[in-house]
């Protein structure tokens, strides 16, 4: 019993640990992609928040969320739920966007539970995972 404690409890510090260190990556990117469009700017007189919408060129920085301006922010239109294709295309409840196209990953044997994870010969997807029934 004493082991089993000691390894559930090693097993949820772990988990509490890459969860932690996904979280500090997350910030970095974000830290960095704000410090490079900082540098940027610094050269214009600016004032006002960061807008692709007067400089386009914010989207095509490293680590930008994505290299396309829609509206005021750069998104990937492979990926976004609200600018799926193309901007201004927004993705119905339960729909993801996978590759630029609006699906449902519930019933999808191509995307079965999520963009890419395709249902192998004779299965089929229901509820987001692959069945033989």
């Amino acid at each position: 019993m004493r082991s089993f404690l000691l390894i559930m409890f090693l097993m949820a510090l772990t988990t509490s640990l890459a969860a932690a260190d996904t979280h500090k990556g997350e910030q970095d990117r974000t830290t960095s992609f704000s410090d490079e469009a900082s540098r940027i700017l610094g050269r214009h007189r600016w004032r006002g928040s960061l807008s692709c919408k007067e400089h386009r060129n914010l989207c095509k920085l490293p680590r930008s969320p994505g290299p396309t301006c829609c509206g005021k922010l750069c998104v990937d239109l492979k990926t976004n739920l609200f600018n799926c294709g193309r901007c201004g295309v927004q993705c119905k409840f339960a729909e993801a966007c996978c590759k630029g196209k609006c699906l449902n990953p519930f019933h999808d044997d191509e995307n079965c539970g999520g963009c890419g994870k395709k249902c192998s010969k004779g299965s089929h997807c229901r509820f987001g995972m692959c069945s033989y029934a």
